[in-house]
């Protein structure tokens, strides 16, 4: 599976990035450091089965980013990861994950991607 991670804390990417690294070592993964980065990132090679994304971010937050992505690619999946408790539109994305992240809940969801969405 061919993950983008977008989210503008380094801290964040870094323990997705080791989450994903430990638990699924067949998984491939780039990171982008802002929305606009992420949809930049997105449109060079149009290559990915899920976006994980934060969803305040500057630029385009997650919520704009995975709308854009999804004019492109309807089938995309995505994760937003989030610590705000209200998200405009949820029903734009297919799993949310409040911050701070838990390991046992992100590797479920991960791993029901896996099993699930022909990825």
């Amino acid at each position: 599976m061919k993950i983008l991670i977008v989210d503008d804390s380094k801290t964040s990417v870094k323990l997705i990035e080791e989450l994903i690294k430990h638990a699924f070592r067949d998984f491939v993964y780039q990171s982008a450091f802002n929305g606009k980065e992420g949809l930049e990132c997105y449109n060079k090679t149009k290559d990915f089965d899920l976006i994980i994304t934060d969803y305040q971010m500057p630029c385009i937050n997650g919520n704009c980013l995975i709308k854009q992505i999804k004019q492109i690619n309807s089938n995309i999946l995505s994760i937003c990861i989030s610590s705000e408790s209200f998200i405009k539109d949820d029903d734009i994305f297919d799993f949310i994950l409040q911050k701070p992240i838990h390991k046992e809940e992100f590797i479920s969801i991960l791993q029901k991607i896996k099993n699930n969405y022909n990825v």
